[in-house]
């Protein structure tokens, strides 16, 4: 079985200065470098947060790329990225998270919700 391909790192490589992502909420823009440098540095804080392969790493924010961000770092040191969909009722998320035992949950400000 081939290893899997850390794609970000890949075309960090190959096109370090080309556009990588844009958030048109904040109007920020990464290159390929850019990306990597900031998937590298959110793998390093799940990781200080003991956060390893098999783990689960929940999210509750609206979409974003800090999102795409976090799922990379995520796949970077073999963790599993759980997305919850922010849309849905309280109780709905619960049993989502509940479900999937998350070893973290990140959120948004102001969507605890009391989950």
């Amino acid at each position: 079985m081939a290893a899997p391909v850390d794609n970000v790192a890949l075309q960090a490589l190959l096109g370090p200065d080309r556009l990588a992502a844009s958030d048109l909420a904040s109007e920020r823009c990464w290159s390929y470098a850019a990306l990597d440098r900031d998937v590298a540095a959110c793998a390093a804080v799940l990781r200080g947060h003991g956060i390893g392969v098999g783990d689960r790493v929940a999210a509750l924010a609206r979409n974003g790329v800090l999102l795409i961000i976090l799922h990379h770092a995520c796949a970077r040191i073999g963790a599993a990225y759980v997305p919850l969909n922010w849309r849905l009722a309280a109780a709905e998320l619960a049993w989502l998270i509940d479900d999937a035992g998350p070893a973290l949950l990140i959120h948004d400000d102001g969507m605890d919700r009391g989950v």
